[in-house]
């Protein structure tokens, strides 16, 4: 989690220089959580108190008082998804899609009339989006059209299996990375397991204490920052 975002900015004669988003330029909260980009260039920015939607010049600011689909505004993660629609997912596992008019729309899963938590949302090479629940991962059926209803049932979703992934299904991550097209990292507190979205395979297990992602440098290396396990 960042507390103010910097935007670095080369321009043409390579000169450098910097620009600050905080709550003094209008960002709901300096606790930010993730970020995605749409097909316009906006910066959607989830952070611990509201959504946001950066243009370049100005902030709008979005919370669940004025759209309950939000469910509250703890924004855990964001993407865009190829129809340039905004997936968000909240404190507590609801997930919420902003269509391109920024109309918005909840999606719960129930099985069995209970509510199913979304851990993550993935999105894989091809754009398909698959949803990492506490039941497992499932994929949205391309036939299902999503802004026409506010529920679904777990069993309008196709399974998606992934070997080797049956025991890590149940653990806790503190983070799900995403590495490259292919794959993502889940991240314990002294160990992370890459899973591979392409041969639907977990690839490998790597231990290293208090580690967090941070970015993918390079074919093969990652930047990760260690330390004492936060209190």
């Amino acid at each position: 989690m960042c507390a103010i975002l910097s935007v670095l900015m080369i321009q043409a004669q390579g000169n450098i220089s910097f620009r600050h988003l905080n709550t003094s330029q209008g960002l709901s909260y300096i606790g930010v959580n993730d970020m995605s980009i749409d097909q316009q260039g906006n910066l959607w920015i989830g952070t611990d108190n509201g959504l946001n939607m950066f243009n370049g010049k100005t902030v709008d600011k979005f919370f669940a008082t004025e759209h309950p689909q939000l469910q509250n505004d703890n924004i855990v993660h964001v993407t865009c998804d190829h129809q340039n629609r905004i997936w968000v997912l909240t404190g507590g596992g609801n997930t919420t899609i902003i269509d391109e008019k920024k109309k918005f729309h909840r999606l719960g899963l129930y099985e069995d009339n209970k509510f199913i938590k979304t851990r993550w949302i993935i999105k894989t090479q091809n754009d398909l989006l698959i949803l990492f629940t506490q039941k497992g991962h499932f994929i949205l059926p391309s036939d299902l059209d999503l802004l026409q209803m506010d529920s679904l049932r777990l069993d309008q979703l196709a399974p998606f299996t992934i070997a080797g992934f049956d025991s890590l299904q149940p653990k806790g991550y503190k983070q799900v990375f995403y590495y490259d097209k292919d794959c993502y990292l889940f991240v314990q507190e002294n160990i992370f397991y890459k899973v591979n979205y392409s041969t639907q395979a977990v690839e490998g297990k790597f231990k290293l204490e208090h580690c967090t992602a941070l970015v993918k440098w390079g074919n093969h290396a990652l930047w990760l920052m260690t330390g004492p396990k936060r209190k």
